[in-house]
């Protein structure tokens, strides 16, 4: 994945979170064309 667009996600799900108090998981279950590599290259960079 791109860094740019890992970074878009991760601005996303960070706002998300904040917004409707769910999960980076469950925000990412709404993305269903992301593969399980992307969201844990997400999640990975979300722990940082």
């Amino acid at each position: 994945m791109l860094e740019a667009i890992k970074n878009i996600f991760v601005r996303v799900i960070q706002r998300r979170m904040a917004e409707e108090g769910k999960t980076a998981e469950e925000i990412l279950n709404d993305y269903p064309k992301l593969t399980d590599e992307e969201k844990t290259e997400i999640l990975s960079a979300l722990q940082r």
